[in-house]
């Protein structure tokens, strides 16, 4: 859902949408690259390039929101809802 703020989220971060269930919490949001890198470094793990065997992953949640119904379901920009 969304909120205005999560405590171990930097203050650049806006459009933030929180989830969490059990021990995990999952927040997507918006921020500028360097603020980014800046908050990725204070926490020890900076951004770096992919060796060639790593893949990058993204964790999102607003599926697992509109799965449990508190978001509305939204359809793929892309998708043809006519097939």
């Amino acid at each position: 859902m969304g909120v205005a703020s999560v405590g171990w989220l930097p203050p650049e971060a806006r459009n933030i949408t929180y989830l969490r269930h059990y021990a995990n919490r999952i927040a997507e949001f918006d921020i500028e690259q360097p603020a980014f890198e800046s908050w990725c470094a204070r926490r020890k793990q900076p951004l770096r390039v992919l060796g060639h065997d790593e893949h990058p992953t993204i964790d999102r949640c607003i599926p697992g929101l509109e799965q449990r119904g508190v978001l509305p379901m939204h359809a793929e920009p892309n998708e043809d809802l006519t097939a």
